[in-house]
């Protein structure tokens, strides 16, 4: 894929790249360099980290001038960031902060940006504007558009947010032909092999993939060549919604990931950190260098956690239940039915 020949990345112990995380947001302002440590205890040497607003543009450039051996920024406005605008002056500003940072060879991808056609969202913004949910539509995909043709003219990859609205990302993600990660996907599989089969798309998956049986389809579906890891800290973490997570849990879904495609955790994890080699190197050389960084302490990966259960009696603490396996997808006979308005009942969220 990506006409980029494989690179001598794999080490003797595990090197794990986090291909999506937020870690400006607030929930880290505590304890960001502990939670740092802990993840390059863990093996991971690289994080990418997305921005969703212009003042995120901001935070993640200071970020990567603190950390520059291990944060890489990925730039742009997430689709809710929007609140329904996208004018032509907002979008010169938030073109202006990318490429200065661009400029100083620090951004890495565009991103976090896509299309998020949740119904309950889309009313929300419609209400607050004023308009209607078609409008919100047109709105999501201009500002996504845009961005794709910022990536196309930097020569960077992208990395994309879709929630019910797979289909529609899809298609652009096609006919503009750029390359990038697909964060978080949980639509049709037969869709997600389609895009990959393409060569220009890459499908990265979190701990809650743990639990999540739509996050396990695609992995299932998809060959080992066009998977890659994440956390999304401090969501969609293994222990369900009202965890916060973080990059040093990534080990979790690289478990989960070697259990669905039967093979070795180190497998796993040598792969994954293969394919992103592939989608990034060839745009950004100080990622090869931030790989081969001398680990600080042997990998500790967690344990596998307990299942975290959506329908659970108690909303104030998410209940728990062993794993149980196989998981439990929709019956062969059913077609793939994407869970509509995720988020609006409390399940994983994935917030700008």
């Amino acid at each position: 894929p990506f006409g980029c020949p494989p690179l001598p990345v794999l080490m003797a112990a595990p090197v794990l790249v986090d291909c999506h995380c937020h870690l400006t947001n607030e929930r880290f302002a505590p304890d960001l360099e502990a939670v740092l440590a802990r993840a390059e205890r863990a093996g991971v040497r690289a994080l990418l980290v997305c921005s969703a607003s212009q003042a995120g543009i901001r935070e993640v450039g200071a970020l990567r001038r603190r950390f520059p051996d291990r944060i890489f920024p990925c730039l742009g406005l997430h689709p809710l960031a929007l609140d329904g605008v996208f004018d032509a002056a907002s979008w010169e500003e938030t073109r202006r902060l990318i490429l200065k940072e661009h400029a100083s060879g620090g951004v890495m991808a565009i991103g976090e940006i896509g299309l998020d056609f949740s119904r309950h969202l889309l009313r929300k913004q419609a209400a607050a504007k004023g308009t209607d949910e078609a409008d919100i539509r047109a709105t999501h995909i201009a500002a996504f558009e845009a961005q794709l043709g910022l990536a196309l003219d930097l020569g960077l990859p992208v990395n994309v947010h879709s929630r019910n609205a797979e289909p529609q990302t899809l298609e652009i993600l096609a006919r503009t032909g750029v390359r990038g990660v697909m964060h978080a996907y949980k639509g049709d599989p037969a869709l997600a092999l389609k895009a990959a089969m393409d060569g220009r798309l890459l499908f990265s998956f979190p701990p809650s993939t743990v639990y999540k049986w739509e996050y396990q389809e695609v992995v299932r579906a998809l060959p080992m060549d066009y998977l890659l890891l994440e956390t999304d800290s401090p969501s969609l973490a293994a222990g369900g919604p009202q965890e916060r997570n973080e990059p040093g849990f990534i080990g979790l879904v690289a478990e989960k990931v070697a259990e669905l495609k039967g093979v070795s955790v180190a497998e796993a994890i040598a792969r994954t950190t293969q394919n992103a080699v592939r989608l990034f190197a060839p745009t950004c050389s100080a990622f090869l260098t931030a790989l081969a960084r001398e680990p600080a302490g042997s990998p500790g990966f967690q344990k596998r956690p307990p299942r975290w259960r959506k329908d659970a009696a108690s909303t104030s603490q998410p209940q728990l239940r062993a794993p149980r396996e196989p998981s439990e997808p929709p019956s062969p006979a059913e077609p793939h039915r994407p869970p509509d308005d995720e988020g609006a009942a409390g399940d994983d969220v994935d917030p700008p």
